[in-house]
Formats: structure tokens, C-alpha cells, sequence
């Protein structure tokens, strides 16, 4: 029987002798002619090379879903090996005429292809089931371990979260506490004190006369705390002094300053001048009496409201600072400053009492009275005025060198006003000096 060019002969099998033998119907492949071999082959070679191709793009898809480049390079390897064989039994069959026996029937070439490459699409497919089965099962679990992480990290932060929150709570809670605890104390004490210093001023302290001299023996028992002056100081002490302006006014002056004004308006005229400037006039009492005497007087001071009560005792008087008494050179011919000198610190008294000389005629007087007796320096313990001023105390050696560098000295006495307890280690210091020529 000839087809297409074939002709398919039945044969018999030649077993092993001894055997019984049996005839079997076979399919013998044989070749009509060499042309038809070839293009048989060709055409085998070309279905072997296409499913070859077929096989690897199937198993690149599947391959696709493994984790990992190794996953993909077996799943190549293997659709590659199965595919080459296949293709390479067929051309070994076509080109040796070999039929192909399986399951003891000799079957067609064709149909052997077919079956072999749909047993390697199973494998293939089987490898790639697994593979992505393993893939899933994997991505499932790292997936959970994720969502584990995941919530403890939650959990660890939610709980410390919570931790901060109340140790933050009881820390701002104990803040809170101790700061409002310190401002009652303060509150109170400035409270305490603002009452003592109002009660003081109103004569209302044990009983005490409304006097500068009660004042003074305050003063003398003053305690100091050792630090620098604080910035801007000399504007705190205008406000001071602008808040008891009116309190000094009731209070009046101190007798015992009478009799050292008497002796140094004596000692002017004396020397023939009649032009007085007091540094830290206060509320005007001491410009007012020498005004009454007949001398010019002018009265400065550093507190505002001072100066106005001044005015009104229809004195000159004029905002000035200590540090800059703001007239020319040789204005005047005496300067009279009465427990202010106490309130410049050490390091700029030099330069203050430089000042004070220049405007002086060159033989001018000055006045110099101030509490003392101790080198003692800062910022009172308990001021019967607030704002607390700065001192400057100085001992009485102390208080000679620092003046004898642009005066001469005249006289210098000390002495305790009859108010002032005698164990308080303060005292007056009262000084009539010459401007050095």
C-alpha cells in the first residue's frame, strides 16, 4: 500500500529461537525515495523545533512565579531538556526507519510525537504546579511573619506610647507642682515684704515714728547678698524711687541732716560761691532749705516722680543721672550729695567722682555723706523698697582712697544717728572735700 510517496509493508518479527513465536501487526516506516526522506525529516525537525520553543515560553510563564532566579533557570533547564529529546527521538526515528513500540503496539511517528510532547507539557505543567503551590504556600507565610512583625512593632509601640504619655503626664504634673510651689513662695515673701515696706512707711512697724531716722536704722542693719549689679539697675532704682516719691514726701528729712547743711552753707559762703548742685535731691527738702539761704540751687535726681515734687517746691530741678550730671565744666561752685553715692558700684565710683569734679570751679566744694564702715557689696537681702536697689557700702579706708583721688580732704567724721542700734556695724560717713587743683 503506497501513501504519499510511502509504501507500508506488513513484516514479521523474528524472535529468539525456542520461542514461541507470534505474529504481530507493525507498522514499518520506510522511505519510497531519498527526496521524500529528506523532506520528511525537514518537516520533522522544523514540528521538534517549534515545540521545543513552545515547551520553553510555557515554561518561562509558569517559571515566572517561583521566588528567586534559580526557580526560573530550572524550570528553563527542564522544558529545554525534554523538548531536545523529543525532538531528537523523532529525527532518529524518521532517519533509521525505527517504529516505536509502546505498550507492546507498534504506533505511528506522528502519533509518538504527539504523545511524548503532551507527557513533557504534563511534566512541565506538574514542575510548574508545585512551583507555584510552593510560591503561594511561601508568599502566604512570609505574608503572616509580615503581619506578625507587623502588629508586635504596633503592640511594642502602642504600649510605649502609652508608657511616655504617663511618665510625661506625672513629670509635667510634678513641674507643675514644684514651679507653682515656688511662685507661692515668692508671691509670699514679696507680699511680706511689700506689706512690711508699706507698714514702714506709715509709721505702723512696732510702733515706730513715721521718720527718715527709723529709715536709717534700717539701713544700718542691712544684709547684703554678694553679686554684681544686675543690667539695667540704675532704671530699676528710678522706678524704686518713683514708687515712694510720695511716701519719702510724708516722711520728711532726718534732723540730724540740719546741722551738716548749716555748717557747709557757712563754709560757702566762706569761700565765696553761691551756686550749689545736689546729686540725688530726692523729694527737694535739703535744695529747699539752701534756696532759702539764698543759693542758687539746682536740684537733680534720677527718679522722675521725685523731680516733679521738686518742682513743686518751685525748685529748678531736672532728670539727671550720677554717671553724667550733664553741665558744663566748672558750673557750680558746690555739690551736695546725700546717701546716693552708695548706690554705684566699686568699679564705676572712679569715674563717677570724675564727673562730679569737673563740674566744679576748680577749688568748688562737696558734700559727701554716706552710709558705711564695712566693704560690703550687692543686692539686699530684705529692701524696705521695691524694687530692691544695689549697694555699695565702704569701709572708711576705703571711702578716703576712692575720694582722695580727685579731692582733698577737709574734714571726715562718722557717726550713728541716735535711731540706730548700736551692734549694727553701719555708720555715717560725712565728708567735706576740695576739688584737687
Amino acid at each position: 500500500m503506497v501513501v504519499a510517496g510511502l509504501s507500508l509493508q506488513p513484516q514479521s518479527c523474528a524472535y529468539l529461537p525456542g520461542v514461541r513465536q507470534s505474529s504481530h501487526l507493525s507498522s514499518t516506516l520506510s522511505l519510497a525515495s531519498p527526496a521524500t526522506s529528506l523532506v520528511l525529516s525537514q518537516r520533522v525537525a522544523e514540528v521538534s523545533l517549534v515545540l521545543s520553543q513552545a515547551l520553553s515560553e510555557v515554561s518561562l510563564v509558569f517559571s515566572q512565579m517561583l521566588v528567586g532566579s534559580a526557580g526560573r533557570i530550572a524550570g528553563v533547564a527542564v522544558a529545554r531538556v525534554v523538548a531536545v529529546f523529543i525532538g531528537a527521538g523523532a529525527a532518529m526515528a524518521l532517519e533509521t526507519g525505527v517504529s516505536v513500540r509502546l505498550v507492546g503496539t507498534a504506533l505511528p511517528l506522528a502519533t509518538t510525537i504527539r504523545f511524548l510532547a503532551v507527557v513533557a507539557l504534563a511534566v512541565v505543567v506538574f514542575f510548574a504546579a508545585v512551583a507555584f503551590l510552593a510560591t503561594a504556600f511561601f508568599t502566604g507565610l512570609a505574608a503572616f511573619l509580615v503581619a506578625v512583625a507587623v502588629f508586635l512593632m504596633g503592640f511594642v509601640t502602642f504600649l510605649a506610647t502609652v508608657f511616655l504619655a504617663v511618665v510625661a503626664a506625672f513629670l509635667t504634673g510634678l513641674v507643675t507642682l514644684f514651679l507653682a510651689a515656688v511662685g507661692f513662695l515668692v508671691v509670699t515673701v514679696r507680699t511680706s515684704r511689700v506689706v512690711a515696706a508699706s507698714a514702714y512707711a506709715r509709721g505702723a512697724v512696732a510702733g515706730q515714728a513715721n521718720s527718715r531716722s527709723d529709715r536709717d536704722a534700717t539701713i544700718g542693719r542691712m544684709e547684703l547678698r554678694p553679686v554684681p549689679p544686675p543690667p539695667g539697675f540704675r532704671e530699676t532704682m528710678a522706678a524704686t524711687y518713683d514708687g515712694v516719691a510720695q511716701q519719702r514726701q510724708e516722711m520728711g528729712e532726718a534732723e540730724w541732716r540740719w546741722p551738716i547743711a548749716e555748717r557747709f552753707l557757712d563754709l560757702m559762703r566762706h569761700r565765696g560761691f553761691d551756686t550749689l548742685l545736689e546729686i540725688g535731691a530726692g523729694v527737694g527738702f535739703t535744695s529747699r532749705w539752701f534756696a532759702d539761704q539764698g543759693i542758687d540751687v539746682t536740684a537733680t535726681d534720677l527718679s522722675p516722680a521725685q523731680v516733679e515734687l521738686c518742682l513743686a517746691k518751685g525748685l529748678k530741678a531736672f532728670v539727671r543721672d550720677m554717671y553724667d550730671p550733664g553741665y558744663p565744666a566748672g558750673s557750680f561752685g558746690a555739690v551736695w550729695m546725700m546717701n546716693c553715692i552708695h548706690h554705684i558700684p566699686s568699679t564705676d565710683v572712679a569715674m563717677v567722682l570724675a564727673g562730679i569734679a569737673d563740674v566744679l570751679h576748680p577749688d568748688g566744694l562737696l558734700y559727701l555723706g554716706v552710709w558705711g564702715g564695712v566693704d560690703r557689696e550687692g543686692m539686699p537681702v530684705a529692701d524696705f523698697y521695691l524694687p530692691p536697689r544695689y549697694f555699695c557700702f565702704r569701709s572708711d579706708e576705703t571711702l578716703l582712697r576712692v575720694v582722695g583721688e580727685e579731692f582733698e580732704v577737709i574734714s571726715f567724721e562718722t557717726f550713728s544717728p541716735e535711731s540706730k542700734d548700736p551692734d549694727d556695724d553701719l555708720h555715717m560717713q560725712s565728708l567735706f572735700l576740695q576739688r584737687r587743683r
